[in-house]
């Protein structure tokens, strides 16, 4: 699985990121990408590309003189089709970043990262139990303290819960107003949508009128 996505300058700094699996990253694997987007793309004007192996997971970059791109990935995940995928996301930044577009850069990178898996949406109003329904479809710890998702938080499916599938992806989209303006961009391409709400008379009858 694909944990990660990083685009830095030629400086080093963190132009944009995507994580998408909840795994923390060893520090050296920060300081790999750093120190590599500095250095390298220092002077170079022609793409560069290559990986470089942490214990469990693998990193893969492509770079020139102004900006570089990372993947980080499972190491049992089949180098030649991380590369191809890489390729796709290079393409996408050399256009998206450079024009300041990140959220477009996010949502075209999820549909390269995850077009072909099965995309369930969990979608609805704030408080409502997206994230805990996400937690139990998944087998996971049932979080106890109330954290409003941002944005949206993207879980893979483990193989086996969904039959042989393993390409199951479940999408936790946040309900508060302020991201309506991304809930077209987030349901895009949906197999299945659930529509989450709680019993209390708050929700029944509406905490409004839409």
């Amino acid at each position: 699985m694909i944990q990660a996505l990083y685009v830095f300058d030629d400086n080093g700094n963190s132009l944009t990121h995507q994580q998408f699996g909840s795994r923390p990253f060893p520090s050296k694997i920060d300081q790999f990408m750093t120190t590599f987007a500095e250095i390298v793309t220092y002077g170079s004007e022609r793409n560069e590309s290559g990986f470089a192996e942490f214990h469990r997971l693998q990193v893969l970059y492509k770079t020139n003189g102004t900006k570089s791109v990372f993947m980080i990935a499972d190491n049992f995940d089949i180098r030649e089709n991380l590369l191809s995928m890489l390729e796709r996301v290079w393409s996408v930044s050399s256009t998206l970043v450079n024009q300041d577009h990140n959220e477009e850069w996010k949502t075209s990178i999820f549909d390269i990262v995850f077009g072909q898996s099965i995309k369930i949406s969990v979608f609805g109003k704030p408080a409502v139990g997206k994230t805990t329904l996400t937690s139990y479809l998944l087998k996971d710890t049932i979080p106890l303290v109330y954290r409003p998702t941002i944005g949206v938080e993207i879980r893979h499916v483990p193989t086996g819960f969904f039959g042989n599938h393993t390409g199951v992806v479940i999408w936790d989209i946040a309900g508060q107003n302020q991201f309506s303006s991304l809930w077209p961009i987030y349901l895009r391409n949906s197999h299945l949508v659930l529509i989450t709400t709680d019993s209390g008379l708050e929700s029944v009858y509406g905490r409004d009128e839409h």
